[in-house]
């Protein structure tokens, strides 16, 4: 976790006490201290957690403790590092056919399997989605229409949140995830395309609203965006900014900012090589800041990186492997190591040390995904399939609280048709 992130986590969640440890009362009973139990609990996955709350109620208490889930989450993220992701498989439908169901697969970054964590299915599909955003082992999934899903694989809890007031006239709506650092909630911001002007490729006019996690309410209008915002998930930084690519005209892009906290907008600056003809560059969240990927030829991919004041720079700069023009999405960056899925299909390795890029795994051909539950190891490839990769490390964090502050339980596994 980098070292801003922890700063604003532990600014934001100064109030949340650790229990007093407690030691056995006695001698020779054999029972562990309290606070050894207590560190002992942290460094489980939550997988173990969710069947240890039945221990015994002090146990419950303690897992479900706000200390305890955020403890937990941080620690979680610090060991999980770049290599740890979750891996979406997406069919490639025309429109209007419709996907039978979601499925989110955890690929520790070395290997060729790939661990199904949690799958839900609809009698009528679900409309294909757009790229997910993840924060503190939560999931949020845009389909292209004005449906929006958040899901926390590891506890397998699952929700629709209510559809938006208004369609993008296109299909294409925007959305992005992050946590607002004075209140410290969980906040899905989704814009859209009320007209758009084919001639001048921009829209005439676009509409935002907000949606807080636990907060009670439905979805509530923001401020408008001042420009035409293009059809991406955005980047949400620990300061609690999330970043999209925007049309400024028909020869002319930048990027837009909108603040969680304050919920405006205000224009941000643009890299020098942000250029309105490549259609294939992308903003990334990569080790807690802001980066454009971009080809600056066929078979070359830069990344940049931006200051909090805008200023711009070239981070690295590395050969692509033949066929060249391949799709590039950053995954993450750690130690030395960046991660990138080449056009839904590879994930690779970028050595930041030598300059290396090495082939991490073939998700078409080579990586097996594990059902565990049903014994199954399955190919999920060829042409009608894409795969889409985010960095994720799993949390206790429930949809329903939208809050590390609150204390946080799981209860019953809703169905899955449910709304929010």
């Amino acid at each position: 976790m980098c070292a801003a992130r922890h700063k604003i986590r532990t600014s934001l969640h100064q109030r949340c006490e650790p229990p007093p440890a407690k030691r056995c009362r006695g001698g020779g009973g054999g029972r562990l201290p309290d606070d050894m139990v207590f560190q002992v609990l942290l460094r489980l996955p939550v997988r173990s957690l969710l069947r240890f709350r039945s221990v015994c109620t002090s146990w419950y208490a303690t897992i479900t403790s706000p200390y305890f889930v955020r403890r937990h989450a941080e620690l979680s993220s610090a060991a999980a590092g770049a290599s740890s992701m979750l891996i979406l498989p997406r069919q490639r439908l025309p429109w209007p056919l419709r996907m039978r169901g979601v499925g989110l697969y955890l690929y520790p970054g070395r290997g060729a399997v790939a661990e199904l964590m949690h799958e839900r299915f609809w009698s009528t599909g679900v409309v294909p989605w757009m790229p997910p955003a993840h924060l503190d082992g939560l999931v949020v999934i845009p389909s292209y229409d004005s449906q929006i899903f958040v899901c926390n694989p590891a506890t397998r809890e699952f929700a629709a949140l209510p559809r938006g007031g208004a369609p993008d006239c296109l299909g294409y709506q925007k959305v992005g995830f992050g946590l607002d650092p004075s209140s410290g909630r969980y906040k899905v911001v989704r814009c859209y395309l009320r007209d758009y002007d084919y001639v001048t490729l921009t829209a005439t006019s676009v509409g935002c609203e907000v949606f807080t996690l636990g907060g009670g309410g439905g979805w509530r209008p923001a401020a408008d965006p001042p420009c035409t915002i293009k059809a991406q998930t955005a980047v949400c930084l620990p300061s609690g900014a999330m970043y999209w690519p925007a049309i400024l005209s028909a020869h002319e892009v930048g990027i837009v900012r909108f603040g969680l906290t304050d919920e405006e907008f205000a224009m941000f600056p643009s890299p020098p090589c942000m250029d309105p003809l490549d259609w294939g560059d992308c903003l990334a969240g990569l080790d807690g800041e802001l980066c454009y990927g971009r080809h600056s030829t066929p078979a070359t991919f830069e990344l940049w990186k931006a200051t909090g004041d805008g200023e711009w720079s070239l981070w690295h700069k590395f050969a692509m492997p033949q066929p060249p023009g391949r799709g590039v999405s950053p995954i993450a960056a750690h130690d030395g190591s960046i991660f990138l899925c080449l056009d839904g299909s590879l994930i690779c390795r970028h050595d930041t040390k030598t300059g290396t890029l090495e082939l991490v795994v073939d998700m078409q051909k080579d990586l097996c995904f594990h059902h565990a539950q049903e014994g199954l190891y399955f190919r999920i490839g060829g042409w009608a399939w894409s795969h889409t990769v985010i960095q994720y490390a799993e949390s206790l964090i429930s949809i329903k609280a939208g809050t590390m502050q609150e204390n946080i339980h799981q209860g019953r596994k809703k169905d899955s048709r449910s709304q929010y």
